[in-house]
């Protein structure tokens, strides 16, 4: 199975040990299109994949965070054979999730009130990441633009994120770095965009959620299954 780790700087999954895991899949249809979703939890990393495939292509979106730092890599896996990916919404919870981040983004909802630590509001908070904002998101467009933060910006792999004419979402990565997979770091500390990454953190978080939800309802139609069958079994 690969994850893309070998490139990842600000781990070494290999040295990682892994205290837990947790592994499933969650089949999703949308029309011709299929997603799975996996999350997997090693040492205050985590990691969600997303994989889909269609009569014509197959893809896959990796997403790592560093629970400590927030620190972020979103990434074109190599398995894929398209370099845009599209969200219909059909797959609407996973829809919903990448379609709120770039909505915060696009109305400078950076901060939520909720969570915020400070006496100070969200609202202030977000005026201050207004120039961060806006070199983020081309309102003409609507298109949110990341810019990889781990090297400068002219020879950055970049994430495009927007609606196509259904209002499905789209993703598209742009390579600048030549590599297996275009991987785009969001930093929680030290980004071009400041704070700017925290609508991710979100998306990721309503993702994992997602997962464990759809987890937890695996198990419970397992375990109703199990009773069904031991109320049915005749005894010998």
């Amino acid at each position: 199975m690969h994850y893309s780790t070998s490139n990842l700087t600000f781990v070494n999954i290999n040295i990682i040990y892994v205290i837990l895991l947790q592994y499933a899949i969650i089949l999703l249809h949308g029309g011709e299109l299929m997603f799975t979703i996996k999350k997997e939890y090693n040492s205050g990393i985590q990691l969600i994949t997303l994989d889909g495939c269609d009569d014509m292509n197959n893809y896959r979106l990796g997403m790592r965070r560093n629970c400590l730092t927030n620190d972020m890599l979103i990434w074109w896996d190599s398995y894929s054979t398209c370099m845009t990916i599209t969200i219909d919404q059909e797959n609407y919870p996973i829809y919903k999730a990448f379609k709120d981040t770039l909505d915060d983004v696009a109305a400078g909802e950076i901060f939520k009130e909720q969570g915020i630590p400070f006496a100070i509001s969200a609202a202030q908070l977000n005026e201050s990441q207004k120039p961060h904002q806006s070199q983020l998101y081309d309102p003409q467009n609507k298109t949110l633009t990341w810019v990889s933060d781990d090297t400068h910006e002219d020879s950055a792999n970049r994430l495009i994120m927007g609606y196509d004419d259904e209002e499905n979402i789209t993703l598209e990565f742009i390579e600048k770095k030549p590599d297996s997979d275009i991987i785009v770091e969001l930093k929680g500390e030290g980004s071009r965009y400041h704070e700017c990454c925290l609508p991710f953190v979100r998306l990721f978080e309503e993702l994992g959620k997602y997962f464990d939800d759809c987890n937890r309802q695996i198990t419970m139609d397992e375990h109703i299954n199990q009773l069904k069958l031991t109320k049915n079994k005749k005894p010998e």
